[in-house]
């Protein structure tokens, strides 16, 4: 992206117009850039695979340890689906694992 960006500039740079142009070009440039990354980085977003989700589960389910529950949570937040609901939802008495 700052590539393409910096391309983008050295190109408005080595045109010869008038400045009020050329600012407007820039703006619209930097405007350009602020509103398409945050897209591609949604569009990016990793997501848990259908073999992620239950193991993750598996963890809350078994006698883990607080701070590997904590993670599943954390991870589970993320990118657990609908079915991570029920399980998450049997952790919220607990005070060491429900902000989680």
């Amino acid at each position: 992206m700052r590539t393409t960006t910096i391309m983008l500039l050295e190109s408005i740079m080595r045109i010869k117009v008038n400045a009020r142009v050329s600012c407007v070009a820039f703006l619209f440039t930097i405007l350009a850039a602020v509103v398409i990354s945050p897209v591609r980085a949604i569009e990016e977003e990793p997501t848990a695979t259908d073999d992620q989700e239950p193991a993750l589960l598996a963890v809350l389910r078994a006698n883990s340890q607080p701070a590997e529950k904590a993670l599943a949570c954390k991870k589970l937040a993320i990118y657990g689906s609908a079915r991570a609901v029920p399980e998450l939802a049997k952790l919220l008495p607990d005070p060491q694992l429900s902000s989680w």
